[in-house]
């Protein structure tokens, strides 16, 4: 077992190593002033951390008002359950389709054809994960404890009641901790389960599942008003349940409720070890292999090869064929990208789209010329990275791109039609619901937004197809958007702009969209000839 320990010791300095690097500290130096550096690190950063939370906790402040202004805790615990549960039942979900044990392709090779243990190297493997995901968690209930306080606190809060102010944060740190510990430790005890060396547990779905219901069951009962005998007796037992959680949001005793989570851990561990005694390592390292190899590539910020990879997963032999109708046979590049994102769909491809209707939304609310400049100009980033994403992927596949029968301009407009069409709606749709709500003059300025979408698409697609050169797109490796493509972005959604804004509401209308037209053809013929030209070194 003490391999073991120095292989995995080495595994985890790997990971941290990152980490020391952005703070310019050597582990390998063993000099005072080295250690000196460590300390004031440490020091620096609990102080920094300590800032930033107080900061958050303002916004958190105002988000328990919302909830429930007059029972501040209570919305306080709404939030931790909610944060708690939803990752909880995502990560159990996880469990029961992939090992929460993750090996190499060396702990393949050199530890899971050795009669080690289970249970310690199950054991062994779990801290490294469990504190990566305990970290957010952590924060996040410092910052709820900090909010509380600005809402509880009476008087102004001065350096002398630091102290005060500081230990509504440990409260809810102090019952996170366990709590977390015991749902994370519960995870690896399903994922360990399925993964039994002679059987197969595939109804153990069901559990989770069963879980998923009775939390939202819990979530009903604990923080609505009714009076029905079922959920006052759900009621019932989500108080006993939740103890924990609330007293890190009260002022009674807090020592029963971290011993109820320290409990719940404990059992959590050693569950954790009976169950991994008949733990296949070999099926673990079959399903984890290549989910190391993305935690490694992440690491070194390997994003293209990940969302390479990612993709040909999603779009694997499982799928059927898609059939092309009629109506799509001249339009073939419009149809790939559309089914494309239709199975390759992630949450973060819907945080994008919510952000543009977002920030279209927030050039209306805003009060005056600078903050709604501002707003746009984080649009156009946005924007510009949303709509190279297809033509990026494309070109990664260069040999047979160049071999289609498409004209530059065709495959221009066939790349940008789908992500322009649908960034262009979320962005009228969010200026027109806030010119609604202010009843602004900006209303008529929605009839640009089409064109200034195609601007910003259009010579974003430029930047990255003059940055990507045949050689290199013959081995996959595409330009991303650059800073002169995001520049060049501002400068054709700016111009527009300010010519409505300082223009009588009619007149610069039509001028706003006569240049954006002009600016549109300007781009799109750019990006047309670069397309041509990718072969000319």
């Amino acid at each position: 077992m003490g391999a073991v320990n120095w292989l995995r010791s080495r595994q985890e300095e790997n990971e941290l190593s990152f980490w020391f690097s952005l703070a310019s500290y050597d582990k390998r130096d063993r000099s005072w002033v080295n250690r000196a550096y460590l300390v004031y690190l440490f020091i620096f950063l609990s102080a920094w951390i300590f800032a930033v939370l107080t900061l958050f906790a303002g916004g958190g402040a105002s988000l328990l008002r919302v909830l429930d202004s007059a029972a501040p805790a209570q919305a306080a615990l709404l939030v931790d359950v909610l944060l708690l549960g939803i990752w909880a039942l995502l990560k159990l979900w996880q469990a029961c389709r992939r090992s929460p044990v993750v090996f190499s392709e060396q702990d393949a090779a050199l530890l899971c054809q050795t009669p080690v243990k289970r249970s310690r190297v199950v054991l062994r493997w779990f801290f490294m994960p469990w504190l990566k995901s305990a970290v957010p968690f952590w924060l996040a209930a410092v910052t709820l404890g900090f909010s509380l306080a600005e809402i509880s606190m009476p008087g102004v809060i001065g350096i002398s009641r630091v102290g005060e102010y500081a230990g509504y944060g440990l409260r809810a740190w102090a019952v996170m901790l366990p709590l977390q510990l015991a749902l994370f430790a519960l995870q690896w005890i399903i994922g360990v389960l399925r993964l039994h060396k002679d059987l197969d547990r595939d109804w153990i779905i069901w559990p989770v599942l069963s879980a998923g219901a009775l939390f939202f069951a819990i979530l009903l009962a604990e923080f609505s008003t009714g009076s029905s005998p079922l959920i006052t007796a759900i009621r019932s037992a989500a108080n006993a349940l939740l103890y924990p959680l609330r007293q890190g949001f009260a002022d009674s005793a807090l020592l029963p409720a971290v011993a109820i989570g320290a409990g719940a851990a404990l059992c959590g561990l050693v569950l954790l070890s009976l169950v991994s005694r008949s733990f296949s390592l070999n099926r673990a390292a079959q399903e984890t292999n290549e989910s190391f190899k993305l935690q490694s590539a992440m690491r070194y910020g390997m994003v293209d090869y990940i969302t390479d990879v990612q993709t040909r997963n999603r779009l694997g032999i499982m799928h059927a064929p898609a059939r092309i109708s009629a109506f799509w046979e001249d339009k073939t590049l419009i149809w790939k990208d559309l089914v494309q994102t239709k199975r390759t769909f992630r949450f973060i491809d819907a945080f994008n789209w919510i952000s543009i209707f977002s920030l279209m939304l927030g050039v209306t609310l805003l009060p005056d010329f600078g903050s709604r400049a501002i707003a746009l100009i984080i649009w156009v980033i946005w924007v510009g990275r949303v709509s190279v994403q297809r033509i990026r992927a494309d070109l990664a596949c260069w040999p047979l791109i160049r071999q289609l029968p498409v004209s530059p301009r065709r495959f221009i407009l066939s790349e940008m039609a789908a992500s322009w069409s649908l960034t262009a709606a979320l962005s009228i749709l969010g200026f027109l619901i806030g010119a609604l709500i202010t009843r602004s003059a900006l209303i008529w300025f929605v009839f640009t937004l089409p064109v200034l979408t195609a601007d910003v698409a259009l010579i974003s697609a430029f930047d990255v197809i003059r940055r990507s050169k045949g050689p290199l797109l013959l081995n996959g490796s595409v330009a991303n958007l650059g800073a002169v493509g995001i520049l060049l972005g501002i400068l054709l959604a700016m111009l527009p702009f300010l010519i409505f804004s300082f223009a009588a509401v009619g007149v610069g209308t039509l001028l706003a969209l006569a240049a954006s037209l002009l600016l549109a053809l300007l781009a799109f013929t750019v990006s047309s000839n670069a397309y041509r030209n990718i072969d000319v070194l």
